[in-house]
C-alpha cells in the first residue's frame, strides 16, 4: 500500500508542486523569522547603564572607563564579560551584571574597603587583600612582610575592637621578619606585643594602663613582652621620677 501511495504522489505533478511549495514557504518563514530575531537582537539598543555601589572616588572615575569598553546591543552584550570588565578595577571586590527590560543594564559593585597603607606602596583592604592603589593619607600605615595581608587585616580588627572603648585607634602596625608585632596608637604611644599571646598581652596592657599612667605619668612606649608584667618608657610630658627614665609594672 505504501508503494502504491508513493507511486501516486510521484505521478501527480500538481500535488508534488504544492508539497514542494509548502516546504519552501516553511523554510522561508523560518529563515525570515530567525533573521528577524538576529536583527532585533543587534538593533535593540542599550538605553542606559545603571551603576550601583560606586562610592569611592577611584571607583567612580574607573567606572567611566569601564563603560566605554562595553560594545553591543541590549541582548547581545555578554553579562559575564560586563562583570569581568568592572572587576578589572583594583577597587572593585566583586561585580554583578543583569539586564533590566527593555533596555537597561544594571551593574552592582562591591567595593574593596581600604583598611591601611601597605608598605607605603599599595592599599590593604578589610578583606585582607592588597591592591595597587595609592593609599589615602589618613589610613593607618602597615609595614609587614608580603604574604601577611590576611593576618594583618584580622589582627587589626581584633586589636581595634579591644582598644576602641578606651578611645584608642591604631595608626601604625609593624611586623618584622621574626613576626614580632608593634602597634602605634593615635596618642603617639607605641606598644611592643612580640610574637605570641598577642591578644592576651594587649588585654593586659589595657587592664593595667590606667594604674601605670598614674604612677609614671605620660607614657610613650610600652613593652608587653614580659611574662608577668610590662615596662614603659616615659613621654616628654611625664612627671619626672628621681634618676628614672623608665618604669616597670608587674601584674
Amino acid at each position: 500500500m505504501w508503494h502504491s501511495a508513493t507511486h501516486h504522489l510521484t505521478h501527480n505533478a500538481p500535488l508534488m508542486n504544492r508539497l514542494a511549495l509548502g516546504i519552501f514557504l516553511l523554510t522561508l518563514a523560518f529563515a525570515l523569522g530567525y533573521g528577524a530575531v538576529v536583527v532585533y537582537q543587534r538593533s535593540l539598543p542599550v538605553q542606559r547603564i545603571e551603576i550601583r555601589g560606586a562610592q569611592q572616588t577611584q571607583t567612580i572615575a574607573g567606572v567611566r572607563g569601564a563603560v566605554k569598553q562595553l560594545h553591543g546591543s541590549f541582548l547581545s552584550l555578554d553579562m559575564m564579560a560586563v562583570k569581568h570588565e568592572f572587576e578589572l578595577m583594583p577597587w572593585v571586590y566583586r561585580a554583578q551584571a543583569q539586564r533590566i527590560w527593555p533596555g537597561r543594564i544594571r551593574v552592582t559593585l562591591e567595593e574593596r574597603t581600604p583598611l591601611a597603607a601597605w608598605n607605603e606602596r599599595d592599599t590593604l583592604s578589610v578583606q585582607g587583600e592588597v591592591y595597587p592603589a595609592q593609599p589615602a593619607p589618613e589610613l593607618p600605615r602597615v609595614e609587614a612582610p608580603d604574604g601577611m595581608e590576611g593576618a594583618v587585616a584580622r589582627r587589626h580588627a581584633e586589636f581595634a575592637a579591644l582598644l576602641a572603648p578606651k578611645g584608642w585607634t591604631i595608626t601604625r602596625i609593624r611586623v618584622d621578619q621574626r613576626s614580632a608585632w608593634q602597634l602605634g596608637l593615635n596618642d603617639g604611644m607605641v606598644i611592643d606585643l612580640g610574637q605570641e599571646q598577642l591578644r592576651e598581652r594587649l588585654q593586659r596592657f589595657i587592664q593595667f594602663y590606667s594604674a601605670a599612667a598614674q604612677v609614671a605619668g605620660s607614657i610613650a612606649h610600652v613593652d608587653m613582652r614580659y611574662p608577668n608584667g610590662f615596662s614603659v618608657r616615659l613621654g616628654s610630658s611625664a612627671a619626672k621620677l628621681p634618676n628614672k627614665s623608665s618604669a616597670k609594672a608587674h601584674t
